[in-house]
């Protein structure tokens, strides 16, 4: 059964442009098209389409997607390539991860400054100083005088 661009579009979740945009980058089978030239999706090219989704989904770039979906083409020597695009990705994922970790640390001791000085100024208090205010100062200071 073939689904127009719109319907394509309604069942993946993608605007149309997108469909034509991962036509145009070489993501799809070649597809078909109707007697005035509008492009037809069977079910292999949706199913393709919500592949897609998924790496997507999983930050890759449609650079690394297009030479996984280029390693589908070769079956046995494709599957290696397919190991390795999903290894390296996995290695990109991770570090990603790890800054964000690293960003929620910073967030959280932020959070509970302003907390304690929130609390303090509630009660009449001096507001204490943030300690990570002192360090980014104490880091601007050191690369100042190392440029001198």
């Amino acid at each position: 059964m073939d689904f127009s661009i719109a319907q394509a579009a309604k069942i993946t979740g993608l605007a149309a442009h997108t469909l034509r945009y991962y036509e145009r980058e070489g993501l799809l089978p070649r597809l078909r098209r109707d007697s005035t030239g509008n492009r037809l999706f069977d079910e292999n090219a949706l199913e393709t389409l919500l592949f897609i989704c998924c790496l997507k989904k999983t930050g890759m770039s449609i650079q690394a997607i297009r030479v996984f979906m280029d390693s589908r083409k070769d079956e046995s020597a494709g599957l290696h390539g397919r190991v390795a695009i999903l290894e390296q990705h996995r290695r990109d994922v991770l570090k990603r991860i790890a800054a964000f970790e690293e960003n929620l640390a910073t967030i959280d001791e932020k959070l509970s400054y302003y907390r304690q000085a929130a609390a303090a100024a509630d009660s009449g208090e001096p507001i204490p100083p943030c300690g990570l205010c002192a360090l980014h100062k104490k880091q601007v200071h050191l690369a100042a005088e190392s440029r001198q």
